[in-house]
């Protein structure tokens, strides 16, 4: 019993002593290693012809062992965590863990100011960036010391120097800037991976970290930007600039020119990651970040070729991730079914899938016919795990307000059958839940962003109704434009608001003034009035073989088209539509994933760095001239930096992902008994305006009936119960009383979780109510609040 208690803890403490060393590593410069341990390092040449040639520096590998090691050591650690049944830890560990994360979490004043800047500003927000400063500094301020008391040694000896010692202090400043770099770039790619070992040791979401990874993007911008300017300015005061400026790594190993392209590259990437630019064209947004990603990448390889240091450790995390993705992306989602609802403006997308659990967060969908290559993240709005006789469902709620969600409604509309692929982060470790240890929740959403909560919601749901431990009392604000919209509510979480179990409240309010518009629930749709617009366009866009007329007034619906005869199987198989599958096979799976990319990587920058060597052999038997190597240099590190990607995705691509992929393929190809649940037919749903339609699949796994049971009725949301009395909930009008409502919870309970889901004015609200409140918690001795921000960007 003890070690199934203590030894993950001891595994998840041992990969937070990685992080730890990895922030070691970056200071690897000023270790004093000795110099027989780093020549023992060293990879000999083999082609060297008798000269002192490595292939790879006992430096290198210094860097690598430091800097790679850690990551893959605390990937390893908590994946070995994950294959022990843990036990519940003890009561004081709890309490002591939930005390530390409350203090980190606790929101720092002026709070208006940090909310306008940063979205607040936290504890641990503050103590990373004192780490991130306290790294910088350290690496620079000694560099620039010993610059300076070298050249003071310099002058005392009577040399002379070719320029005076402020203009020489300003290069190696310049310089020491760019070498910055070897902190912040290799910080900057951490947080980017949806699926990464550090957010199960965090316990930070995929919003979080997206935060941090905006916060370094731009330091890495203004840190390059005086490196840049700096060096600008040391060339016009020297009378080069021209000279310098347009070198192509002919004067020295450093490729001037190919280092202003690749500041380019990162202002691309810094005005195109704009909220602004992001919110208003997602996808091209996609594009850019990925395009001018590349090309600041491979240019500032080509500028310093020793620039693989500062890419490749966080680049390694998420080329496991793109592999995972890569598992499951190549093959066409089976879809449940389709509902198409007017008057809201949104679109039900219900998929199937085969894991036997809930996924959790965020999935991201790509539709070829739309795009090829934008992946867009929705919420995952309700979850029903897999059984062995049918598959799974993932229901999505996509409000119709961009270009893309448009046409993604047009094309389902005329093809509910069109090919959707989509990828889910790894589920190693049960979903983090924020509000663990907290004796009340407080939801507060707007709108369409209840899909970011109802499955927590529901989880709250469940563990109450199986006994477990749970929040004592649990309260829902939802705002919303339009009455329709609360129809999204989950039956279990409407079932619970209105059991008369006082725990779970639920208050709704309607922000427009338009009266309330009455949706009833119909048994079907069988005269020509109830015809809806939408309807009509799907007739419209039928093949021509449909004999049902544009006014008939009947439910359109689709089935896709017959799969393969008993038996027939190709390698085109993986192109049939075919329940979403689990990105992985395991944590076993999982760790070889991250042996074989760290592997391949290693690999691969060795042979794009073997040019190097050949070349100093070449010079060393004066088979060519200095000249020559010296441009080399931008050749290798292009090289480099180009054998990384390739042969570090490559290798585990080909030994792992292809045989799964195969493996899942022939599984699951027809007439053949597995285990894999079969993909059930599709249905399309079109319902015009103010009009709602429950329906059953004809599945045994009757759960996975996604749309609501609600009704609005009277200015009401009616839940039906099968009784000849109904449920309901009132809908108010205006906006709903945060600061009144939390302070109600925290005058009641000890601890306090805030989850808010919609827009950025809701979530300045409740976060300055929160702020309000905890800075009042010593007079009015009410409970402490801790914000969680549950609705991702894009």
């Amino acid at each position: 019993m003890a070690l199934r208690i203590w030894t993950p803890i001891a595994l998840q403490c041992s990969a937070s002593a990685a992080l730890i060393a990895m922030c070691v590593g970056l200071l690897t410069r000023w270790l004093k290693v000795p110099t027989a341990w780093t020549a023992a390092l060293a990879v000999p040449y083999t082609y060297g012809k008798g000269q002192n040639v490595a292939a790879w520096t006992g430096a290198n590998s210094q860097r690598t062992i430091l800097l790679w090691g850690p990551l893959l050591l605390g990937a390893l650690a908590m994946l070995a965590s994950a294959c022990i049944r843990a036990e519940p830890a003890p009561q004081w560990w709890r309490r002591s863990m939930l005390k530390v994360r409350r203090s980190l979490q606790y929101q720092l004043g002026p709070s208006k100011i940090w909310l306008r800047l940063t979205d607040g500003l936290s504890v641990l927000d503050l103590m990373l960036f004192c780490a991130l400063f306290a790294l910088n500094v350290a690496y620079f301020a000694r560099a620039l010391v010993l610059e300076s008391n070298d050249l003071d040694a310099s002058i005392a000896k009577g040399e002379v120097q070719e320029q005076s010692k402020s203009m020489l202090m300003l290069k190696e400043a310049s310089t020491q800037f760019g070498q910055l770099m070897f902190i912040d770039l290799w910080l900057l790619f951490l947080p980017i991976p949806r699926s990464s070992f550090l957010k199960d040791l965090t316990g930070l979401d995929q919003q979080a970290m997206i935060r941090y990874h905006k916060f370094l993007g731009l330091w890495c911008f203004w840190v390059l930007a005086l490196h840049g300017g700096m060096f600008y300015i040391y060339w016009g005061v020297s009378h080069e600039f021209w000279v310098e400026w347009k070198d192509w790594g002919t004067l020295d190993s450093i490729n001037n020119l190919a280092g202003t392209l690749s500041f380019l590259c990162m202002c691309g990437l810094v005005l195109t990651a704009r909220e602004s630019f992001r919110r208003k064209s997602y996808e091209w947004f996609y594009r850019f970040h990925l395009v001018c990603f590349l090309g600041f990448m491979v240019l500032a390889c080509m500028h310093y070729s020793g620039s693989w240091r500062y890419f490749t450790p966080g680049l390694l995390l998420w080329g496991v991730d793109l592999l995972q993705r890569a598992s499951t992306s190549s093959a066409n989602v089976a879809i449940h079914s389709v509902h198409l609802d007017e008057e809201k403006d949104v679109t039900t997308l219900v998929l199937q899938h085969t894991r036997p659990g809930c996924p959790l967060g965020d999935i991201h969908l790509l539709v070829p016919a739309i795009s090829r290559w934008a992946w867009h993240p929705f919420t995952i709005a309700a979850s029903i795990p897999a059984q062995p006789s049918a598959p799974g469902t993932l229901t999505l709620h996509v409000k119709n307000e961009g270009p893309w969600t448009k046409r993604l409604a047009d094309l389902l509309l005329a093809r509910p059958d069109a090919a959707i692929r989509a990828t889910l982060p790894q589920q190693v470790f049960p979903p983090h839940e924020p509000w663990t240890g907290d004796e009340a929740v407080a939801v507060v959403v707007g709108g369409i962003g209840v899909t970011a909560v109802m499955l927590s919601l529901r989880r709250m749901v469940e563990r109450r109704a199986a006994g477990a431990l749970g929040p004592r009392r649990v309260a829902v604000l939802w705002a919303a434009r339009h009455a329709s919209e609360f129809l999204t509510l989950d039956a279990a979480v409407a079932a619970a608001a209105t059991s008369g179990d006082p725990w779970l409240t639920l208050e709704l309010f309607q922000t427009q003034p338009s009266p309330v518009q009455e949706c009833k629930l119909e048994a079907g749709l069988e005269s020509g009035s109830r015809v809806s617009s939408l309807g009509k366009g799907l007739s419209k866009a039928g093949d021509g073989d449909d004999d049902s007329t544009e006014g008939s007034g009947a439910l359109q619906q689709r089935t896709p088209p017959a799969p393969p005869k008993s038996g027939a199987w190709t390698l085109a198989g993986p192109r049939a539509p075919r329940p979403l599958a689990p990105a992985h096979m395991g944590p076993l799976y999982l760790a070889a994933l991250h042996i074989l990319t760290f592997f391949g990587g290693f690999v691969g920058l060795m042979l794009g760095w073997s040019w190097l060597p050949e070349a100093q052999t070449a010079l060393a038997t004066k088979q060519v001239t200095k000249p020559f190597v010296t441009t080399i240099s931008w050749r290798a590190g292009s090289l480099g930096i180009t054998g990384f990607c390739v042969v570090g995705l490559g290798l585990p691509y080909i030994l792992l992902v292809v045989p799964m992929m195969l493996w899942r393929s022939w599984a699951s190809r027809p007439g053949r008994r597995s285990d894999t649940p079969r993909t059930q037919d599709l249905e399309l749903t079109v319902l015009g305006p103010r009009r709602s339609l429950s329906h059953d699949m004809g599945s045994p796994h009757e759960a996975a009936t996604p749309f609501q049971p609600c009704l609005l009725e009277g200015g009401k949301l009616v839940v039906p119960n099968g009784k000849a009395s109904q449920l309901s909930v009132d809908i108010l009008p205006g906006r709903p009383p945060i600061l009144a409502a939390l302070s109600t919870l925290g005058a009641a309970h000890e601890s306090v979780s805030v989850l808010v889901s919609g827009p950025d004015g809701m979530f300045r609200s409740v976060f300055q109510a929160v702020a309000e409140l905890n800075r009042g918690r010593p007079k009015s001795g009410s409970g402490y609040f801790s914000l969680h921000k549950q609705a991702g960007v894009l």
